[in-house]
């Protein structure tokens, strides 16, 4: 071959290369791309839909109903047939008897109708366990999703100290090679700077562990860090009062609902078996031949009487589940009360400690920091009183922070209990 023909081959096979590579990129980079950092709105959302405990308690509403397939089956029972055949007494007579009975079960205490009801109720049933099961799910996706907030606002005030650590660094080190500082001053520099550090490094991984709880929570790939300007800021409630809280979560928390619904299942369980103490009569059809060759036919029915028998234990047993469910119901609707009630209460007191530090406890400690850089610069205090004095700022920007993220669990508590936002 040629060397024109091998060249012209060679472009042929690149132009023809050239956009299937190109769709494997831009394909290969939209599988991997991350997901925009969502809203509150969505996340959760979200996560009430897809994640793994939610799936579970979706999967048990529909083996649930199929339940429903058994309870609807006919009221008749399955026929039976039985074919006798018998020879009498030789000499006496010759013939043979042949008999022959179709037996068919009938319920006719109502067991159809009490089983469909025991079916019906525990697809409420699991139905409302779902409504709870994604209550809990919401307010932890709430909670991871402030984690993450909150998180990324340390990650920023780390990454500012840091910097501002370093120039400062950087200037005593030139100062101490001019001559103009002690290597105390320079060691204080770099120990700051190390500090601030730790605190980003610290608050990199509290960001990378909130994030993955929110992957898990919501069901989905890797998800962006909240952007730089994400405010950590906790949302407001919709309710005023204390007393009006807490009687939402009574009136509509999942949990007490699905109480109610399991409760509702064992009564039906008992009414059913209780029905069904009453076995089926049984109708029964005969014909046959008789042993001098005459046709025999007639009917009658079957019955069983529930003396010994009656379903006791599984009875019994319904009756405690119900005593149980409705125990467990009444505890637990004092305890939302309680709960509901110290959420609320809780909730109140931390926005009012974040309002205190904004208006007193932050611009008093930046108001120091200014004040101790100004006569640092001026040589009227030493080094190590600047470094306190923001230490001191730090520590009350993270305090803030330590309130937010008390506030945004405390907001997940309140979704959970009234399993809607608050």
């Amino acid at each position: 071959m040629s060397r024109s023909s091998c060249a012209f081959i060679r472009a042929v096979v690149a132009v023809l290369l050239v956009p299937a590579v190109s769709i494997a990129l831009v394909a290969s980079m939209e599988t991997s791309a991350s997901a925009a950092w969502p809203p509150l709105a969505e996340v959760y959302k979200r996560a009430r839909e897809r994640a793994l405990a939610v799936t579970e308690a979706q999967g048990n509403i529909g083996v649930a109903k199929s339940s429903i397939t058994g309870a609807r089956v006919s009221s008749l029972g399955n026929p039976s047939l039985q074919v006798l055949v018998d020879r009498g007494e030789r000499g006496v007579t010759d013939g043979a008897q042949v008999l022959g009975q179709l037996q068919l079960p009938i319920e006719v205490a109502g067991q159809r109708g009490r089983r469909i009801r025991e079916a019906e109720t525990f697809v409420d049933w699991r139905t409302m366990n779902r409504e709870e099961v994604r209550a809990r799910v919401g307010g932890a996706a709430i909670a991871a999703y402030g984690d993450a907030l909150v998180a990324r606002a340390r990650l920023v005030l780390a990454e500012r100290g840091e910097r501002e650590a370093q120039a400062e660094a950087q200037y005593f080190a030139a100062r101490l090679a001019a001559g103009d500082v002690n290597l105390v001053d320079r060691s204080l520099a770099d120990a700051e700077l190390a500090r601030w550090s730790q605190l980003r490094v610290e608050a990199n991984i509290m960001l990378l562990r909130a994030r993955q709880e929110l992957e898990l929570l919501m069901g989905m790939g890797h998800l962006d860090d909240p952007p730089e300007t994400a405010t950590p800021e906790a949302p407001a409630l919709h309710v005023n009062t204390s007393d009006v809280f807490v009687g939402r979560v009574l009136n509509i928390s999942p949990l007490l609902r699905s109480l109610g619904k399991e409760s509702q299942y064992w009564q039906a369980q008992r009414e059913r078996a209780e029905a069904e103490k009453s076995p089926p009569v049984s109708l029964i059809l005969s014909g046959g031949r008789g042993d001098t060759g005459e046709t025999r036919y007639g009917g009658g029915l079957g019955w069983t009487f529930p003396i010994t028998r009656r379903n006791q234990g599984e009875i019994a047993r319904a009756y405690a589940e119900q005593g149980r469910t409705e125990g467990v119901r009444e505890a637990t609707q004092r305890a939302l009360g309680i709960e509901a009630d110290h959420a609320f209460e809780a909730y109140t007191k931390v926005r009012s400690g974040i309002e205190a530090l904004d208006k007193v406890g932050i611009p008093a400690a930046q108001r120091v920091v200014d004040a101790t850089q100004a006569a640092f610069l001026a040589g009227k205090v030493e080094l190590v009183r600047t470094f306190i004095a923001r230490r001191d700022l730090a520590a009350a920007q993270g305090r803030r922070l330590d309130f937010l993220s008390t506030a945004w669990h405390t907001y997940g508590d309140m979704v959970a209990l009234m399993g809607d936002l608050p």
